[in-house]
């Protein structure tokens, strides 16, 4: 899996993308209450922050460059709204969704280590 990170931190960044941006009539609720979209939106930018930080961990590149990459993840996110607000007329850009995305970056930086120390202290166990 390490072998192919940038690939799969790719593939989720395109599919953040392809979802932001297309046409969705009805969404499933993951969590019946009020704001479930933001919690969507919190957990897509935590996958997606978590996929790039494993992507530069498997490289060794992970302290010099994770914090440029939370940057660019918000950034991307920004572009996403501006997109869906400018560019579509089935969706609308939100700044509470930006504030979303923020906040799933947000735990996906504080959370990244004890993250892989879990997964790794349950795959040895198996």
């Amino acid at each position: 899996m390490r072998d192919n990170s940038y690939a799969i931190a790719i593939t989720i960044t395109i599919a953040i993308a392809v979802l932001s941006l297309m046409h969705i009539t009805a969404s499933p609720k993951i969590i019946p209450f009020a704001y479930d979209d933001k919690l969507k939106h919190c957990l897509a930018y935590f996958v997606l922050t978590c996929s790039w930080f494993f992507a530069l961990d498997s490289s060794n590149k992970f302290a010099k460059y994770s914090f440029r990459m939370g940057i660019a993840i918000f950034l991307y996110g920004i572009l996403m709204e501006f997109l869906q607000h400018h560019y579509t007329n089935y969706r609308q850009g939100d700044m509470f969704d930006i504030l979303a995305n923020s906040f799933g970056i947000f735990l996906a930086a504080m959370g990244y280590r004890r993250l892989v120390k879990l997964v790794k202290h349950h795959i040895v166990q198996l």
